[in-house]
């Protein structure tokens, strides 16, 4: 996980061996490439076609455990699903979850201002903001204003 600029806490109470399994077995085919600085160190972009395959993409940050970010990628299969959090334990959950349910249009990643940067120079279809305090105002980038 990439701390540089996180401000808050990351983890919370201790993961269980399921949850370590579904982060090590699903989280990388799950992760949204060309994210990390190591992947992209200057900042490109995302091409939204190649991620989404050419489908309406909804923007879900906050997700929390993923109940809402599964309950609506089952609703609409159609739609291509990013999903961001940078609670470890969320994304844990969420993971489970994924599993469980079998949906296969989530994408996910946990670095949070470095994804809100790169979605300003892209049109996403809705986007779902669940925190108060978002890192990205630099970009025009604000709760109310979505």
């Amino acid at each position: 996980m990439d701390h540089r600029n996180f401000y808050g806490r990351t983890k919370g109470k201790a993961l269980n061996a399921a949850q370590y399994r579904y982060l090590d077995e699903d989280l990388p085919r799950l992760s949204v490439a060309g994210i990390t600085f190591a992947e992209n160190p200057e900042r490109n972009p995302l091409d939204i076609r190649e991620l989404s395959g050419g489908r309406k993409v909804w923007l879900e940050v906050g997700f929390g455990g993923g109940e809402h970010l599964v309950h609506q990628a089952l609703n609409n299969p159609d739609v291509q699903f990013l999903g961001v959090e940078p609670y470890l334990n969320g994304m844990a959950m969420l993971l489970g979850k994924i599993r469980r349910a079998g949906v296969d249009n989530i994408k996910l990643t946990w670095v949070t201002h470095v994804i809100l940067w790169m979605f300003c120079q892209i049109i996403v279809s809705i986007k779902h903001f669940y925190f108060t305090q978002i890192p990205g105002q630099n970009c025009g980038i604000t709760a109310a204003g979505l």
